[in-house]
């Protein structure tokens, strides 16, 4: 129970998914945005190790900002401003003042101050002390990379995840294998409070991105799918959300939905996202935090929270590398593939819709995360895929289509292995094939 403590706080630091809940009393218009100016951790206040403030709305709502943008819930009794910040099922208790546009709350060990726009900074001192603005204010004085963070939940194990060949950038296409975390769950079973889970990126038959996540127990159904764009300099998925082509379980998305929905890839590689989900009918909800790393990383067992599945793909990866050789020198022009020049692909629609079915089953989790070949699935739709997306290519993935002269399509991507071999990343079809 240590580990899994240690491993959800990490989580709060490497992403700091912080929900401050508490109700909005009235009072005095303390409304407005809040920098930190400073944080403690024992001694006096030192400048922020990086940008975070709370943005302070009527009513007892507003935004705090510590990396990124959540939502905020306050109450101010007097000068007492308290809070409870809340993250995966665990409560860490925040409280402080607010006096003379000069907020000081604690959090663990550590304290931080913030200072409303256009006040004046206080001394080192207590929050609301008449300032000459001489030494002894703490200002913001821009951020100190060689700052040494300690003291909090968060602090305490920032960095602590160390895991093999992380991802850099989120990769089109790409595959992330990790755990799904349920809970407020109200109305449904998810299957468990704690689950594998998949998430793949990839482009429609129009080269339009995509994200989908699947949950353990059910490969067919994506429990969330939403168009999406690559921010960031490849860290940050941004939803891209329509009419009725995104949904959440049985709840179409919606663009407002949009921000809570992003996506983040922290330093250490980890794909990590929290969000809400309320059904159309409002009888379901829950919250679902996800945590991913791509597919083929070795997790840090010592620290990491490991998926409830982690010793089979461990068994599979361990397989894999044995089994590795060294990379064949590639064809004339830089490109090696298992489809013939020529090949257009044309399947006619009872082979096709066979060899996804096939293909669905041999993929999902009760067939055991198996990985076809490009042969395997040639061989069942009885015929080579068409050559597409050719700028995925560049990237040691080759994707490949099956039609119909009707319209029916499967297209799939292929990981490209140091061996040569090419074995299946992920799927994109025409609905048909499902009906």
């Amino acid at each position: 129970m240590e580990r899994l403590k240690i491993a959800v706080a990490l989580l709060i630091a490497a992403a700091m998914l912080l929900s401050l809940t508490a109700c909005g009393d009235k009072g005095p218009d303390v409304s407005g945005k809040y920098i930190c100016v400073g944080e403690s951790y024992g001694g006096e206040y030192s400048e922020p190790y990086s940008e975070s403030w709370i943005d302070l709305k009527e009513g007892g709502k507003g935004t705090y900002f510590s990396g990124f943008e959540f939502n905020l819930k306050w109450k101010l009794d007097g000068e007492n401003f308290t809070g409870t910040v809340t993250f995966l099922g665990m409560e860490e208790t925040m409280e402080g003042t607010l006096k003379d546009g000069v907020m000081e709350v604690s959090y663990g060990d550590m304290k931080l101050r913030f200072l409303k726009e256009g006040a004046e900074a206080p001394q080192n001192g207590t929050a609301g002390s008449e300032t000459t603005g001489g030494e002894g204010t703490a200002a913001p004085a821009g951020l100190n990379a060689n700052a040494t963070v300690a003291g909090s939940i968060a602090d305490a194990f920032s960095g602590a995840v160390a895991g093999g060949a992380s991802a850099l950038k989120i990769g089109l296409p790409s595959t992330w294998y990790g755990w799904l975390y349920f809970e407020d769950v109200v109305g449904f079973n998810p299957g468990a409070e704690y689950l594998d889970g998949w998430g793949f990126i990839d482009t429609d038959n129009t080269g339009k991105p995509y994200f989908e996540v699947f949950r353990d127990g059910d490969s067919e159904n994506p429990m969330l799918s939403m168009y999406m764009t690559i921010e960031d300099n490849g860290t940050c998925i941004l939803p891209d959300i329509g009419n009725e082509d995104a949904w959440i379980f049985d709840t179409y998305l919606t663009p407002a939905d949009a921000e809570q929905y992003q996506a983040f890839l922290v330093e250490d590689g980890t794909l990590i996202s929290t969000f809400d989900y309320v059904s159309y009918t409002g009888e379901y909800s829950c919250t679902v935090t996800m945590c991913f790393r791509e597919d083929g990383t070795a997790w840090d067992e010592e620290n990491d929270l490991l998926p409830p599945r982690y010793d089979e793909y461990k068994a599979t990866l361990e397989a894999n590398n044995a089994d590795s050789e060294p990379k064949p020198q590639p064809a004339a022009g830089g490109e090696y593939g298992k489809t013939t020049p020529d090949a257009d692909g044309i399947v006619d629609f009872d082979t096709l819709k066979s060899g996804f079915a096939w293909l669905s089953n041999a993929t999902s989790y009760e067939g055991g995360y198996q990985r076809p070949t490009y042969e395997e699935i040639a061989k069942q739709l009885g015929a080579d895929g068409k050559k597409t997306h050719e700028s995925s290519w560049e990237q040691d993935y080759h994707v490949y289509e099956w039609v119909t002269t009707g319209g029916d399509f499967l297209l799939l991507s292929f990981k490209v292995h140091e061996d040569g071999s090419e074995t299946w990343n992920s799927s994109s079809w025409s609905n048909s094939l499902k009906d």
